[in-house]
């Protein structure tokens, strides 16, 4: 059962110059290990770009028009950066990465990030390197900004790029919270049995519930039967077995499978054959010559 969450939070915003500290928290984009999703306003209209963490500092690439722009100068004051505080918990919602054309699909969970018309696109397969930029909402026209150059795409080429929206509905795969459930573990492979903690036998021998033949003493009882012969955990019943106790030829000993008292031929001194009290007999002394 998924979890539920709070009311989704206001998406978390951290105001930056150019060459400041780098902020804590970014959200980083899909699959990428120092690229991050920027947001920057020009005139009053929102442009999203990409930041990078360089040696602890804020830089930034954001394409406008045919130009792109990373300087302060040339970016006119603060940029932000895109933060995420906490888990589905406490923000009410996780960030998701899904392909352009599936925007349509769960929009009652999830909720594109956009400010104003302009959301971030990601150019995931992009040969020369993967790249973020943005796209118009209302004209389906994206640019991405590198090494001084703009790049445009539009229309159907924007279908198989990535956008990142806000999931209201559970945690994320594979998260860790408390309430998320937890994948069940792998189950063995055919013909490989399980293990567990059964007294009695080696891991993965036991005849119960656990898969696999007793092939060992048992050590969980008395004993009283031979390796493999335990009728609690996989053998025949009643198999005699070896000894050498004293007062029982070998396969009778009660203790280990055979019958009671059977007497055994000795040549202790004092005593008929077969009336040793040791070796099965009756306590009888031979009368003192």
């Amino acid at each position: 059962m998924l979890a539920v969450n709070p009311p989704a939070k206001e998406d978390t915003w951290a105001f930056q110059k150019i060459g400041t500290k780098f902020p804590p928290n970014p959200v980083k984009v899909l699959g990428q290990q120092n690229m991050y999703v920027a947001l920057w306003y020009k005139h009053g209209r929102p442009i999203h770009g990409r930041s990078w963490n360089n040696g602890g500092v804020v830089e930034c690439s954001f394409p406008y028009k045919k130009a792109e722009l990373r300087t302060a100068q040339q970016l006119e004051g603060n940029i932000q950066v895109l933060q995420y505080v906490g888990d589905h918990n406490t923000q009410g919602f996780w960030y998701e990465w899904i392909k352009y054309k599936d925007r349509f699909e769960k929009t009652e969970d999830r909720q594109m990030l956009k400010c104003g018309d302009s959301f971030p696109i990601f150019w995931k397969d992009r040969k020369q390197g993967p790249l973020l930029g943005y796209a118009d909402n209302t004209t389906e026209v994206a640019l991405f900004s590198c090494d001084g150059t703009v790049y445009e795409k539009k229309g159907p080429e924007l279908n198989d790029m990535y956008i990142i929206v806000r999931n209201v509905k559970g945690g994320p795969p594979f998260c860790e919270c408390d309430h998320c459930p937890k994948p069940a573990p792998p189950a063995p492979p055919p013909g490989q049995p399980g293990t567990c903690s059964c007294s009695g036998h080696p891991s993965g021998k036991c005849s119960g519930k656990h898969e696999g033949p007793c092939t060992e003493a048992c050590r969980g009882h008395g004993s009283g039967h031979g390796s493999g012969t335990c009728p609690v955990h996989g053998g025949a019943s009643g198999q005699p077995v070896p000894c050498s106790c004293p007062g029982h030829a070998p396969g009778t000993c009660p203790l280990h499978g055979g019958a009671s008292r059977q007497p055994v031929p000795c040549s202790c001194p004092g005593y008929a054959p077969g009336t040793c009290p040791l070796h099965g007999g009756a306590s009888a002394p031979l009368p003192p010559k």
